[in-house]
């Protein structure tokens, strides 16, 4: 009954709507709508996209849904658009040019909200205040980097939030007042670390995408009371490690593809997982024993790592939902059947069949993968170790970390021991902090009742290059400055100090150096005494001197004012040098600039002289010759002084001829 009134309710309001024969706006397109999360059924809709619009749209305010999306359009013609929309339940405005979402308030009607492709660099505070209703959120794909305090605080019924695609780098102030929401979207940032407690009030949150960020650390408590959380997504960041924090949570779905994580360890997967558990494309090259100690999914996929070579006969226990293991693109040479019979119910296994090796290590696997080259593998076989986890050759510098892992398959299952310098238990070498005494060889050995194999490894400690330099001595200071190589910046040091012949270690002062420091001053030291300063490399609790460097404080007689030392006369020697050879410089400068300005006089002078001899020869021409109309120039002149001459050599050739 209710349906029936429910259907003849959405038809009257149709056939209402089309005998009333509402108006769309020019240039945009209208339509009725069924039932949506923003929309109820037989809503107007109007779209105005992709339509070079003004802001003198008219016939908009009976509009339930509007899409405006690349108009061009600025926040402020986008407000005075819908500024009296009282019904408006959807507003679009993608793909325009909005930069602040900053002015006049939103219709207080509004259920979904998009501002996404703009180019918004920054949020008013209290912008979102007054939309009670508004339930979905988009402004993914912008430029915000920073979000203040409270700026969400008035959306108290926001279940949908996408913040993808921004320059957003924190997240543990701003989120906290959104209590209500399911899904949030941080892909696409520039995240680097969740901090404890960030998503502690978040109780009904659902689903949260961190994918493609810069992650690589994420707090112990950071996922602290997520109750409701079923899909995490941390795909495409920095991970080392799986992180702790997960360890709080009961998902259905995990993503850690696409990191950097090298080992599975034991406990890291003690969570319940009950869909999909997702790490492919990271650079594992182990699955420890007991890795999944709770392990409900039904998919695994570790698939694309291309160094994965070995994983534990007891790396899960009980696997019943497990159905589907995908190993494509992995270097397995075996795949043992103890872990095989812990998942009763596994239906398919995705692995590349051309790199196992025909033993009792393939046994059980030969029932799920279609080859013909096992098909007379062996149920007993003596060890064999897993060559890849062990290079033949380790240089770790002074002061590191070493953890090598010794794995072999064989059926009986292998006994696995060390022998090297140190005493080892179990079948992992570990050495927290390298000294030079644990340089050598180590051997590792598998051993059953069908015989043993052995793999042997050379760890080699390298010298940090770390180095002491005395800047300056006083008689009661000394400042000292360091060097080292790229590497040793990685680790914490110390300056170490004390007085010459004092062997006791506990005599050394020290100093702890900070990143920022490049050099220190040391005071309160006594005059005429010799001093040694060192630098160290910090462990826990332990100091190791890598270089030092013995210096004596001067006598106070010997410090006076003014340049005194060699060292300053030769400082001194320099600075005049610089300063004669300036001067020099700008004394020749000024004699070249002064023998062009006089070349420049000369010229001139010369120019007007010649202008004047000639205006000379014209007047003397015209005083002398009164009736001659022929303009007197200097050309003029000349072609006169050569008819004279001419005239004055017939005159002689006439007196001089013969009768």
């Amino acid at each position: 009954m209710k349906l029936l009134k429910r259907n003849l309710k959405n038809l009257f309001f149709l056939i209402f709507h089309f005998t009333l024969s509402l108006p769309c706006p020019e240039m945009c397109s209208c339509k009725l709508v069924n039932s949506t999360t923003c929309l109820e059924s037989g809503n107007f809709v109007v779209d105005c996209s992709d339509g070079e619009l003004s802001d003198q749209i008219k016939g908009l305010g009976d509009a339930n849904a509007l899409d405006l999306s690349r108009n061009h359009f600025e926040l402020r013609q986008v407000l005075e658009l819908v500024r009296e929309m009282n019904n408006l339940n959807k507003l679009t405005a993608r793909w325009n040019h909005i930069h602040t979402l900053d002015g006049a308030y939103l219709p207080v009607s509004l259920r979904c909200l998009s501002f996404s492709n703009n180019i918004i660099e920054s949020i008013r505070k209290g912008f979102f205040n007054h939309l009670k209703n508004l339930q979905s959120l988009d402004i993914s794909r912008n430029r915000i980097e920073i979000l203040n305090d409270d700026i969400f605080i008035g959306l108290i019924d926001l279940k949908y939030l996408d913040l993808s695609g921004n320059l957003i780098f924190d997240v543990s102030n701003w989120i906290g007042s959104l209590t209500e929401l399911r899904t949030l979207v941080l892909s696409r940032n520039d995240i680097t670390v969740i901090e404890d407690y960030t998503f502690q009030h978040l109780h009904l949150l659902e689903k949260i995408d961190l994918s493609l960020n810069r992650l690589n650390h994420i707090h112990s408590k950071a996922f602290l009371n997520l109750h409701s959380l079923k899909l995490l997504n941390l795909s495409h960041n920095h991970l080392e490690r799986v992180p702790y924090a997960l360890k709080l949570l009961k998902l259905e779905s995990l993503d850690l593809s696409h990191n950097s994580i090298r080992i599975v360890h034991e406990d890291d997967f003690c969570f319940s997982i009950t869909n999909e558990l997702i790490l492919k494309g990271n650079k594992l090259i182990l699955i420890d024993s007991q890795s999944f100690c709770q392990l409900h999914a039904q998919i695994l996929d570790f698939s694309h790592n291309s160094q994965l070579v070995y994983i534990d006969r007891n790396a899960w226990i009980n696997a019943t939902s497990l159905t589907t293991f995908n190993l494509i693109g992995s270097k397995l040479t075996a795949l043992e059947d103890n872990l095989l019979n812990s998942a009763p119910n596994l239906k398919e296994i995705y692995i590349d069949n051309d790199i196992l090796n025909c033993d009792c290590g393939v046994n059980k696997l030969i029932n799920f993968i279609n080859t013909t080259n096992c098909i007379d593998a062996p149920s007993t076989c003596k060890p064999r170790i897993i060559s890849h986890l062990l290079p033949n050759r380790l240089v770790v510098d002074l002061g590191g970390s070493v953890k090598l892992f010794c794995r072999a398959v064989g059926d009986p299952h292998p006994n696995i021991a060390w022998n090297g310098k140190l005493p080892i238990i179990g079948r992992n070498l570990e050495i927290d902090f390298l000294e030079k005494k644990h340089q050598g060889n180590y051997n590792c050995t598998a051993k059953n009742v069908y015989g043993q194999d052995s793999a042997t490894v050379t760890i080699i400690v390298r010298n940090l290059h770390a180095k002491v330099l005395i800047m300056k001595v006083t008689s009661h200071s000394v400042t000292v400055g360091w060097r080292a190589n790229s590497s040793s910046y990685e680790r914490s040091y110390e300056i170490l100090y004390r007085r010459h012949k004092e062997h006791n270690t506990s005599s050394y002062s020290s100093v702890e150096l900070q990143p920022y420091m490049r050099e220190y001053t040391i005071s309160k030291l006594s005059p005429r005494t010799k001093y040694e300063f060192c630098m160290a490399a910090k462990h826990g609790s332990d100091l190791i001197p890598l270089h030092c460097k013995k210096v004596a404080t001067r006598a106070v007689s010997y410090e006076r004012l003014g340049i005194l030392s060699a060292r300053n006369y030769v400082i001194t020697g320099a600075i005049g040098c610089i300063i004669t050879l300036t001067a020099a410089f700008c004394g020749l400068g000024i004699l070249v600039r002064k023998f062009n300005k006089k070349k420049r006089l000369q010229d001139n002078l010369y120019a007007a002289n010649e202008h004047s001899s000639q205006t000379f020869l014209a007047q003397m021409d015209a005083m002398m010759c009164d009736d001659v109309t022929t303009p007197i120039t200097f050309e003029n002149r000349i072609a006169q002084f050569f008819e004279e001459n001419e005239e004055d050599s017939d005159i002689y050739q006439t007196a001089n001829t013969p009768t």
